[in-house]
């Protein structure tokens, strides 16, 4: 471009000759009837359009009218973990399953309208403390364009807030019924031993004890049970909420008591003895499943000698426990085993007599006899045992089976006291004789008699009977059939042989014959001389009883028969000669006074 003033001229006027070529032709005038006619035209087309629309709206409001509805629409909370981020829970509120819209719009349109088109939203995110009060109802709709919400009723819900807690407490586990006989329940164990609450404030603030109540009836060892909890206030009353519900395992040791038993082998030392065995522990609990339970009595220790011992011992030795036993808590599978040794005392004190001995296996007809009246024993035992033994608690027994008559050694069986232990053997020295046989004593005025005098002919059967006395020894009484009495004197006196008595059984008065002492009389067994004979001694024989005894010879000894008397008529007893016996009035038995013969 150039700054030429010419040009610049030029220029300006071809630009105004362009925009006088631009510039339109003017219009002719119009005229009036035209200028009439257009307004008529447009006044008609208006009021046509004008009628058109107040037809239209009175139609629509006959056909159509505007009014309200009111529509129920469901609730849904929302964001209730948004208090839980607060640590916030909800102590109290109301909250309805709906609430009441209320909408205006045409009946055609309201008539569309369901509970589907409305949503009443409560948004727990609108709380930001415990002290909201508070929530305001938020409402969704849908497919609602040609009506309009008025109001919801109601328009906001009350709540009550509270802040939150959590308090742990342990649990404690709660018995009923017993176990098994035999058993007892020794220790338990829960899992878990503690029990989480969390919740409101004053709620959690009110508890006051969870537990778990197990039924033990009839349980015999160890098992496990399975159990729902209770959750009490501190006034003892139960609180059941499902998110508080929860089961425990409670493991029982149901445990048996036995008793520890010490295994002792072996002997002291000759002269010693176990006074007495304490173990300690006495007893221990036992666990285990009730099968092998109750194979289990005792639980013994191992196995302590004592072999040749002469002190006492204290050793410490292991328990055997059976497989699946164990011993109840923590006490060491051991145990404390004491043996207390002790040394005989020993007594020559004590005298064993003859009249606590008996005869085992004895012959009825042989008569028996002990010589020793009492022998000394030699007694080993407890001072205490020793110390209180008598005599009388001592005993024996002989065995006199098959012995014949004589004199023999027997040893003896003696019974003493438990505890009490004899030294010494005991052999006691039995005297063994034969009972005489039966015999018949005939007295003959014609064998030696002297004139005028009474012959009796008495006809005895010898009576032996074994009577046991204290000692063990026999009695026996026998009769003969010999007149008169006396000391036989080839009887065997030293060995303790008496002569037996003889005698009928009737009592009678007759006038003794005479007896020559050439006459030979029957020799009688030996036997024990009793005191009562050894004090009234028989008389002599006198030269005519001899004579009388050498001109008759012995009746034979008839067989053994009931005692029986044959009497002959007697006579008045004359006077009695100076070489005669007299007899007193007294109880005879072939013409001799009884006596009583005491042996074994």
């Amino acid at each position: 471009m150039t700054n030429d003033p010419g040009r610049k001229k030029i220029d300006r006027a071809d630009d105004q000759n362009l925009l006088k070529k631009e510039q339109p032709a003017p219009r002719e005038k119009q005229s009036l009837f035209s200028r009439i006619q257009n307004y008529f035209v447009f006044k008609a087309l208006f009021s046509l359009f004008v009628a058109l629309f107040l037809w239209l709206m009175i139609n629509a409001s006959y056909v159509n009218p505007p009014g309200t509805k009111t529509v129920y629409a469901p609730v849904t909370l929302l964001n209730r973990s948004a208090l839980d981020e607060l640590e916030i829970e909800l102590k109290s509120g109301v909250f309805p399953n709906t609430v009441n819209v209320h909408v205006k719009g045409r009946q055609e349109d309201l008539d569309k309208l369901s509970p589907g088109n409305f949503e009443a939203v409560l948004d727990f995110a609108q709380a930001t403390s415990a002290a909201d009060t508070k929530l305001k109802v938020e409402l969704r709709s849908a497919n609602t364009e040609n009506v309009s919400i008025v109001s919801v009723e109601p328009s906001e819900i009350p709540i009550e807030l509270e802040l939150r807690k959590t308090r742990t407490l342990d649990v404690e586990v709660q018995f009923t019924g017993d176990p098994a006989d035999g058993f007892r329940l020794t220790n338990y164990t829960r899992f878990p031993s503690t029990k989480s609450f969390s919740g409101r404030e004053s709620l959690v603030d009110s508890l006051g004890k969870v537990d778990v109540l197990v039924d033990i009836t009839g349980l015999a060892g160890n098992t496990t049970v399975h159990q729902q909890c209770r959750v009490f206030d501190t006034e003892g009353k139960e609180i059941k909420r499902i998110e508080w519900e929860q089961v425990f395992d409670v493991t029982l040791e149901i445990s048996k008591e036995v008793p520890v038993v010490a295994d002792i082998t072996g002997n002291p030392a000759n002269d010693y003895y176990v006074l007495y065995t304490t173990v300690s522990p006495e007893s221990v609990e036992l666990n285990g499943t009730r099968e092998a339970l109750e194979k289990v009595d005792s639980l013994y220790a191992e196995t302590l000698d004592i072999a040749q011992k002469r002190e006492s011992i204290t050793e410490e030795r292991a328990l055997l426990l059976p497989n699946n036993v164990k011993l109840s808590g923590d006490v060491p599978p051991r145990a404390v085993v004491d043996v207390t040794i002790k040394k005989y005392q020993f007594s020559l004190d004590i005298k064993l007599s003859k009249a606590r001995v008996e005869l085992l296996n004895r012959r009825p007809e042989y008569r028996y006899e002990i010589a020793e009246g009492e022998v000394a024993l030699l007694l080993k035992g407890k001072g205490s045992d020793i110390a209180s033994l008598t005599s009388d608690d001592i005993s024996a027994v002989v065995n006199v089976a098959g012995l014949t008559p004589g004199t023999h050694a027997v040893p003896a069986t003696v019974t003493l006291p438990e505890g009490i232990v004899g030294v010494n053997d005991v052999v006691l020295t039995v005297v063994i004789a034969a009972n005489p046989p039966a015999t018949t004593s005939v007295a003959s005025a014609a064998g030696g008699g002297r004139p005028g005098t009474t012959t009796a002919v008495s006809t005895t059967e010898e009576n032996s009977s074994a009577e046991s006395d204290p000692g063990g020894g026999t009695t026996e009484h026998s009769g003969a059939g010999e007149s008169g009495s006396g000391t036989d004197p080839s009887g065997p006196d030293a060995s303790g042989g008496t002569a037996s008595s003889g005698g009928v059984s009737s009592r009678q008065r007759a006038t003794p014959t005479p007896r020559s002492s050439a006459t030979p009389r029957p020799t009688s067994t030996p036997r024990q001389t009793t005191t009562a004979e050894q004090a009234e001694p028989s008389p002599p024989p006198t030269p005519s009883d001899a004579a009388s005894s050498a001109s008759t010879p012995p009746p034979a000894s008839p067989p053994p028969t009931a005692s029986t008397a044959t009497t002959a008529d007697t006579q008045t007893d004359p006077p009695p000669s100076p070489d005669t016996d007299t007899t007193a009035d007294e109880d005879t038995v072939g013409g001799s006074a009884q006596t009583e013969d005491e042996s074994f």
